[in-house]
Formats: structure tokens, C-alpha cells, sequence
């Protein structure tokens, strides 16, 4: 039987049939998928993986996650609905047994 692969945050955010629509041009989001890669310990590319040492100082990022994590974003973008990543990592945590 083939075993599924479970959908991460990031492969969920690329996915126009999951929150896709709410990340049209995710260029622009680029140091948001690396902080979701290094909280959840999604494997990162050369690329992200500098961008992750240029932001954080730290030659690696956790091999399985972080325990816990914080993302100081202002309250405008968020009340106004123009910042859909919190809302699309809730609903990821409630949807999925292997975050």
C-alpha cells in the first residue's frame, strides 16, 4: 500500500485548493516560509538556509522544530485580514496530526 505524505505549512500555503488563494505572489513571503520551515523543521534549500543564518545568527536551524516560537506582527494587518499566515497556521495545527 503506498503510504501519503503529509502536507506541511508551506506545501499548504502553496496549495491554491488549501490556502493558496490567501498567498497569490509568495515572493514576497520568502523570510515567512523560512520561519515556517525552521518552526515546524521543514528542510530548507541553499538559498533559504542563508537567509535563515543572515536572520538568526545561528549556523543551523532545529532538525524537528521548535517547542515554541513568537512573531511580533503589527495589529492592523492583522485585524484588516491582510495577513492570513496566523490563521492558516491555526488551522493547520487543527486539521493535521503530523504538524
Amino acid at each position: 500500500m503506498k503510504q501519503r505524505r503529509s502536507v506541511t505549512i508551506v506545501d499548504a500555503i502553496k496549495d491554491k485548493w488549501l490556502f493558496g488563494s490567501l498567498f497569490p505572489d509568495l515572493t514576497s513571503w520568502s523570510s515567512w516560509v523560512v520561519f515556517l520551515k525552521a518552526v515546524f523543521g521543514i528542510e530548507m534549500d541553499a538559498k533559504e538556509l542563508e537567509l535563515y543564518r543572515a536572520c538568526t545568527k545561528r549556523s543551523e536551524p532545529p532538525k524537528f522544530g521548535a517547542k515554541e516560537s513568537y512573531a511580533i506582527v503589527g495589529p492592523v494587518a492583522v485585524s484588516r485580514g491582510s495577513f492570513p499566515l496566523p490563521q492558516s497556521i491555526s488551522l493547520h495545527f487543527s486539521t493535521s496530526k503530523n504538524t
